[in-house]
């Protein structure tokens, strides 16, 4: 893999940053999960393709407002793939034009947490993560994508001395992840669920 990366950074304040980065990485014969049918139904393995490349941008903030701490971090990418014409990939794959696989094109998250006192704190989390390809097609058969999921917790911090707690409610809006796959008969949902909202208690001493 090689990387390129341009960034600029402003620190205003102690504790308080913004930066700009700009990316570009080439990667030489990525790996990729595909989705070939067989005689007992469908089954994911691997290959290597010929080259991929992704280009994007990023910006971070981090900023204090009194007694309030925002951290926003929001990255943009487009990548693609290169197949040879007379590789053993362009023999197989559906779509020899698309995204590189696992890479999402839009990234967005948000921290904002308030100090209640010196020892308590409260915060809310939210991150997004935009569709992206989840298994290359093969044979014929349509590439699969990931839905875009929102992911939306409350954490509660607690310090002091050597004793320290934190509660956390994660997956508030519970999104549900879907796979969707383009085939003959139009778009059709492979895979659906639902991982629920939990509630979490971490107690910890030093001694």
């Amino acid at each position: 893999i090689y990387n390129t990366d341009i960034s600029y950074e402003l620190y205003p304040n102690q504790g308080e940053m913004v930066s700009f980065n700009i990316f570009n990485k080439i990667i030489n014969n990525p790996i990729e999960k595909i989705n070939v049918a067989t005689a007992s139904g469908r089954l994911e393995t691997y290959q290597n393709s010929e080259s991929a490349i992704v280009v994007g941008g990023e910006i971070d903030i981090k900023k204090k407002f009194n007694n309030f701490h925002t951290d926003y971090n929001l990255s943009i990418l487009w990548s693609e793939i290169k197949i040879t014409d007379g590789g053993p990939s362009s023999v197989i794959v559906t779509n020899l034009n698309r995204p590189l696989q696992g890479s999402s094109p839009i990234l967005s998250n948000l921290d904002v947490f308030y100090n209640l006192n010196q020892n308590n704190n409260l915060g809310i989390t939210y991150s997004y993560t935009g569709k992206k390809l989840n298994s290359v097609g093969v044979l014929g058969l349509g590439d699969i994508y990931q839905r875009a999921q929102h992911f939306l917790n409350i954490i509660y911090n607690y310090n002091k001395n050597n004793f320290s707690s934190t509660i956390l409610l994660n997956n508030i809006l519970n999104t549900e992840f879907v796979l969707d796959q383009d085939s003959d008969a139009g778009n059709i949902i492979i895979n659906n669920f639902r991982t629920g909202v939990n509630l979490s208690l971490k107690i910890k001493y030093n001694f």
